[in-house]
């Protein structure tokens, strides 16, 4: 596949361009930011949807042209037939409902020759011409397949040598027998696990280099017992005989434990009726005192009613009293307004008119004078009979005032004998003691006899109770003895039991020391294998590359084979050895050699060519188109296209 031309329409900075190429290796120069990368970028959004860096979907849009719609068509001769292809990013806005803010989507369109497909689709018809999707970032961009992972390398690399399975390089590789008969059952990475599993088992039970076993052993050494099994025997013998002896004398004395146990027992029972006799005796003077509290209480509970019904009475006869006082204010009130109302006589100059001064007629006179007369005796009327009703109301107040006076003066006599009643209830209380001395009872006399003869009959047994407290704790401290001496017994009989669990030890520690030899014997062979594999792969596999030689194994400074992936020109390590310019040879070298292993051809950008020297640019031999992109040495030239 190469490229005729690509034309740029509204991507990124370039409104409108085309770039004629016609499939041939082109130099694209001018100075910084005048859009070379652009036109690599335009070529890998189409097909890979990234830009020259590899980032995913990146913003092709212009700046401040929200409507434009961006746009690459690309002519492409793949395999002498033109193809036209095309891909444009669409933007579309949805208005908001809610007055929010519009909601923005852009998709990408796709054409082949002016027809429009999907993303699958566009693909799928590409894959008819011969595209591989996913070939084309590794064989089209420099920087892709040596950025992977070593092991990923490595896969794609092995793939470039003629088929071997692990056994038919185990077969051509000396002194690895173990490993070439393990190998005819499983693969080499089932074989590699299965030692690093066994290995790794036997570090965790055993430790990494035994020490856990050997623990197990000390251990079991340290824990046996120095002590002969004899005398053992004759300390437990001696125990037992001791023991018989101190039960015999127990039993001697357990004759007069009992007859001291039962005299206490006696002892108690005559201390019972005692207490029982006492309390007995306080059980009555409580009683009585009791008795005469509650006939206090009573006493005290009518004086405090009588006294309460005094101060009622009182309080009301205060009231009535007031109420008294003020019936015989208001009826000498009444008495002076009568003596008012009946002095009063008819006023002869209302009888003048105010307005004309002429007297009234005689007949209004008359009128006048006689309703005087009678307003006058209404009103005394009304005046003579409110007196005589509150007269009448003060007399009755005046009775009731009487009588409750003579309440208060009958109670006296039964208030003053209550006091006198409950004063000598008092005294009477005070003279009942708190407790009663019954020592001088003959009932209490007796009994305190029989106490005192038993208590000192108890006297004559102390020596008893000290034998027999002696004796038990004798008997449970041979006890003890006896047990300690059993458990050295049964110890020491274990002795030959350890023996036997050390040397299951033992063996099991040559047992684990032949495994890991073993295993490890195995991994050695295994990178013998590896080692031979990666010497014959490697000649196979450098024959697709011109300039560049891969290493595919090392050693590390402590002599351990490791394999790895390293490009290599004239034994200098890329990336470590290498300057700028002979990276990007290199890089070119390995499209290339891919390339022509997958019979597949992709049109490649190379960015910075500027750091390239005429003579390295000789060394570059490429089968697929290459395009340059370099800034010009002089950075005012804008962009121009030079190649063949």
């Amino acid at each position: 596949m190469k490229i005729d031309s690509i034309t740029l329409s509204n991507f990124k900075g370039c409104k409108q361009a085309t770039y004629n190429f016609n499939g041939h290796n082109v130099s694209i120069e001018g100075k910084n930011g005048i859009g070379k990368t652009t036109i690599a970028t335009a070529y890998m959004w189409v097909f890979a949807d990234k830009d020259y860096d590899l980032h995913s979907n990146p913003y092709i849009r212009p700046l401040g042209v929200e409507e434009a719609t961006p746009r690459v068509d690309i002519v492409l001769d793949i395999n002498g037939k033109k193809i036209y292809v095309a891909k444009m990013q669409k933007r579309t806005v949805k208005k908001s409902k809610t007055g929010g803010a519009d909601a923005i989507s852009l998709s990408n369109a796709y054409e082949i020759n002016s027809i429009e497909y999907g993303e699958r689709d566009f693909k799928k018809k590409l894959e008819e011409y011969g595209f591989n999707f996913d070939l084309f970032l590794p064989l089209s961009h420099p920087n892709v397949f040596t950025n992977q992972k070593s092991a990923e390398m490595r896969k794609v690399l092995f793939n470039m040598a003629t088929e071997k399975t692990d056994l038919e390089i185990a077969e051509m590789t000396k002194d690895v027998n173990e490993a070439k008969a393990l190998l005819e059952t499983y693969s080499f990475d089932e074989v590699k696990a299965m030692q690093n599993a066994t290995i790794r088992k036997i570090k965790e039970v055993y430790g990494k280099d035994g020490e856990i076993l050997r623990a197990k052993i000390e251990g079991m050494e340290q824990s046996k017992s120095n002590i002969a099994v004899d005398d053992l025997e004759l300390q437990k013998q001696a125990l037992i005989q001791q023991i018989e002896d101190t039960n015999k004398k127990k039993e001697d004395v357990s004759i007069q434990y009992e007859e001291r146990k039962k005299l206490l027992t006696e002892i108690n029972e005559l201390k019972s009726q005692l207490d029982d006799l006492q309390f007995n005796a306080n059980a009555e003077n409580s009683k009585k005192k009791k008795e005469l509290e509650n006939q206090v209480i009573e006493v005290k509970a009518e004086i405090e009613l009588t006294e309460r019904k005094n101060k009622t009475d009182e309080m009301r006869i205060s009231t009535m009293q007031q109420f008294v006082n003020d019936i015989s204010s208001q009826i000498n009130s009444f008495r002076v307004k009568w003596k008012q109302t009946n002095e009063m006589q008819f006023d002869e100059s209302s009888c003048i008119c105010s307005y004309c001064g002429q007297e009234y007629p005689a007949d209004k006179k008359e009128k006048l004078k006689a309703d005087f007369e009678q307003t006058k005796a209404d009103d005394l009327k009304r005046i003579t009979e409110k007196g005589t009703e509150l007269s009448n109301e003060l007399k009755l107040r005046n009775k009731e005032l009487e009588e409750f006076k003579a309440e208060i003066k009958s109670r006296e006599p039964k208030l003053d004998g209550l006091k006198e009643t409950l004063s000598k209830l008092n005294e009477e209380l005070s003279l009942i003691p708190n407790g009663v001395d019954i020592s001088g009872t003959k009932e209490y006399k007796a009994i305190k006899s029989q106490l005192d003869e038993k208590t000192t009959a108890l006297d004559s047994y102390k020596t008893v109770e000290d034998t027999q407290t002696h004796l038990n704790s004798l008997g449970s401290d041979l006890q003890r003895c006896l047990i300690e001496v059993e458990k050295k017994i049964t110890i020491a009989n274990k002795n030959n039991e350890i023996d036997k669990a050390i040397a299951d030890l033992k063996a099991k520690q040559i047992e684990y020391e032949q495994n890991k030899a073993n295993a490890e014997k195995v991994l050695y062979q295994l990178e013998l294998i590896s080692q031979k594999k990666n010497e014959i792969l490697t000649d196979e596999i450098n024959k697709n590359f011109s300039l560049v030689k891969w290493r595919m194994f090392d050693y590390q400074k402590n002599g351990e084979y490791k394999e790895c992936c390293i490009p290599q020109f004239s034994g200098k390590d890329m990336n470590v050895s290498t300057n700028t310019g002979l990276e990007i040879m290199m890089k070119l070298d390995i499209i290339n050699g891919l390339q022509r292993f997958y019979k597949t051809s992709y049109p490649a950008f190379l960015d910075g060519a500027e750091s390239l020297s005429s003579d390295t640019k000789e060394l570059i031999k490429t089968d697929f188109q290459l395009i340059y992109l370099s800034v010009a040495e002089n950075n005012e030239i804008n962009l121009k296209i030079e190649g063949e």
